[in-house]
C-alpha cells in the first residue's frame, strides 16, 4: 500500500494529460527534455501515463502495484494505440488487478498465443514440404521425380493447411481423391512422403503430432499388386482401330500412344519432352540426367517412322518448344508449358470405355514394347538398354558401352512390327 500511495501523490503533483491536444503539444515538448522528465500521468485511467523513449517512441505505460511489488507494463504505442484505447485496455488491467488478476501475465499469455496463431498460418503443410524438399533430395539421382511427386500429390491438395490443423479423416478423404486420380500406388507413394514430412517436421519442432500415424495401405487403395499387363497384337491392333475412328482421340495422342511403343519411354521422358531434345538429322533423342527416372542421361535412336511423327508434331506445335504443348496455357505462365500428366491416361480411358476394349494403362505399352522385343529375338541386355535401364552387377560396372546402334537395330525391328499392326 505503501508503494502504491507513492505512486499515486507523484502523479498528483504532475499536470496530467487531458486529451489529444494536449498529448501531441507534451510529445513535442518532451523531445527537449532529460529523459528522467520525459513520462507524464494521463487523466482517465488510474495509473497510465504517457512516455518518450529514449529511442524516439511513444509509448503507452500502466503502472500499478502486485503482490506487494511496483510493476510497469507497456501497453502499446502512440499512434497506433490512441489516447481512448490506452485508457480502455488500462482500465481493463485495473479490472483484472482488483480479481487479483496480474495484468502482465495476461498480457504476456496474450502475445505468446498471438505469436503461436501467426506461426500456425505460416507453419503449412506447404512451407514446411518446400524446406524439407531442398533437405532431403539435395544430390539423389531420383530428385527432380520426388520433387514433383510431393508437389503434385502434397502440396497442391493441402499446402494452404495448417501442419497441425490435419486431421486423419481429411487424410483419409485426400488419400481417396489421389487414388481416383492417379491410382494406388501414387497415393501409397504419396502417403509414405507425408510420413517422411511429418517426421522431419517433429524433428524441426513444427509439429505437437502427427496425423499420418495409424493410416494403413488399405486407406490408400489397399495392397499393390505387381502389374503383367500386356498387350497381344490382337489388342494392339484394336486399339489403333479405335483411336482411328474415335472423332474424340486427339491427333496428338494418337501419336503419343504410337511413339512410347517405338521409342519404349517413359510417359513423362515423352510427354514432358522439349523439341529441342530430339535431333532428326542424326535421328537421335537425348534425355538428360535430371528427366530421367534413374537420374543417368539416356540417348534414344529413332525409327524413320518415329521421326515423321516427331516432325508432324513440331508443325502441330506451331513453332512451340515443346513437343507436347499444352493446349491451354495456364494464366500468368508465358512459357508454353507440356501436356499434362493426366490427359493421355483420361484420353485412353475414355476410349476403352467407348470401344470396350479389355483395360490397360498407359505404362503396360512400355511393358509391351518390351515383351515385343524379345518376341522379335533381341538380345536381353539390349532390350533392357532399349528402356533406359542400366546393366546389373559386376558386367554394369565394367561395360560402359552404349550399344548404340545394336539398340537402333533393335528398335528399328519393333518399329517394322508396330508399323504392320498399324497397316492392319
Amino acid at each position: 500500500m505503501r508503494i502504491q500511495n507513492r505512486l499515486e501523490s507523484q502523479d498528483t503533483k504532475m499536470k496530467k494529460i487531458e486529451g489529444d491536444k494536449q498529448l501531441r503539444s507534451w510529445w513535442a515538448a518532451a523531445a527537449k527534455l532529460p529523459p528522467s522528465r520525459r513520462t507524464r500521468v494521463v487523466s482517465g485511467a488510474r495509473g497510465l501515463y504517457a512516455r518518450l523513449h529514449e529511442s524516439g517512441a511513444h509509448q503507452w505505460l500502466l503502472r500499478f502495484q502486485f503482490s506487494g511489488r511496483a510493476r510497469v507494463l507497456v501497453l502499446g504505442r502512440w499512434p497506433e494505440l490512441s489516447l481512448v484505447e490506452a485508457r480502455r485496455i488500462a482500465t481493463a488491467a485495473r479490472v483484472e488487478l482488483d480479481q487479483g488478476i496480474d495484468p502482465a501475465e495476461t498480457r504476456r499469455r496474450r502475445i505468446e498465443e498471438d505469436a503461436a496463431r501467426r506461426l500456425e498460418r505460416t507453419n503449412t503443410v506447404g512451407s514446411a514440404a518446400r524446406e524439407w524438399m531442398a533437405r532431403e533430395f539435395v544430390g539423389q539421382r531420383s530428385a527432380t521425380t520426388s520433387i514433383r511427386a510431393v508437389t503434385r500429390h502434397i502440396v497442391e491438395p493441402l499446402g494452404m493447411r495448417p501442419l497441425n490443423a490435419l486431421t486423419q479423416a481429411e487424410l483419409r478423404e485426400w488419400l481417396a481423391e489421389r487414388v481416383a486420380a492417379a491410382g494406388p500406388a501414387a497415393a501409397q507413394r504419396a502417403l509414405r512422403y507425408l510420413r517422411r514430412l511429418y517426421r522431419d517436421a517433429q524433428a524441426q519442432r513444427r509439429v505437437t503430432y502427427d496425423p499420418t500415424l495409424g493410416l494403413r495401405p488399405q486407406d490408400a487403395g489397399g495392397p499393390l499388386r505387381s502389374r503383367d499387363r500386356v498387350l497381344d497384337d490382337h489388342e494392339l491392333r484394336q486399339l489403333f482401330s479405335a483411336m482411328h475412328a474415335s472423332e474424340r482421340f486427339a491427333r496428338e495422342n494418337m501419336i503419343a500412344v504410337e511413339l512410347l511403343l517405338l521409342t519404349c519411354a517413359r510417359k513423362m521422358e515423352l510427354l514432358a519432352a522439349p523439341s529441342k531434345e530430339f535431333d532428326l538429322a542424326t535421328g537421335l533423342w537425348e534425355i538428360p540426367a535430371e528427366r530421367m527416372k534413374m537420374g543417368g542421361g539416356h540417348v534414344v535412336p529413332l525409327t524413320p517412322r518415329a521421326r515423321k511423327l516427331i516432325e508432324e508434331l513440331k508443325i502441330l506445335g506451331g513453332g512451340s518448344e515443346m513437343l507436347f504443348p499444352t493446349r491451354r496455357i495456364p494464366k500468368g505462365r508465358r512459357r508454353a508449358s507440356h501436356m499434362g500428366n493426366d490427359t493421355l491416361n483420361r484420353a485412353l480411358s475414355d476410349l476403352i470405355a467407348e470401344d470396350r476394349l479389355a483395360p490397360f494403362t498407359v505404362h503396360d505399352l512400355r511393358r509391351t514394347a518390351r515383351t515385343i522385343l524379345a518376341r522379335e529375338g533381341v538380345n536381353p541386355m539390349i532390350a533392357e538398354l532399349c528402356l533406359g535401364h542400366t546393366i546389373k552387377g559386376v558386367a554394369g560396372v565394367y561395360d560402359r558401352h552404349d550399344y548404340l546402334e545394336k539398340r537402333r537395330e533393335a528398335l528399328e525391328k519393333l518399329g517394322e512390327h508396330i508399323e504392320t499392326l498399324w497397316r492392319a
